[in-house]
């Protein structure tokens, strides 16, 4: 994970998507591989939902996120530059 002024951007990231107004619930989707576990534990231990999923594909991830969270809409990442300011 890498550490943006002694935090992990990817908490920064999930913060950022949790302050959308319009968001309900935010999920992290990542892969099933092995490399991935210290992210997911880190993850888990803050309280943030993540699913796994196949490595090469991650709009099946994201699929799984919101099936598994009956969500009705998803914001995809590489979309949401607006929303998170990137």
């Amino acid at each position: 994970m890498r550490d943006i002024k002694g935090r992990p951007m990817m908490d920064r990231v999930v913060g950022r998507a949790m302050r959308i107004p319009q968001v309900e619930e935010t999920v992290v989707a990542t892969s099933t591989l092995s490399r991935e576990r210290r992210l997911v534990r880190h993850l888990e231990e803050q309280g943030v939902l993540v699913v796994r999923g196949p490595e090469r594909d991650a709009l099946t991830r994201y699929v799984q996120a919101a099936d598994e969270r009956d969500a009705r809409q998803a914001i995809v990442p590489s979309l949401c530059r607006k929303y998170l300011g990137g």
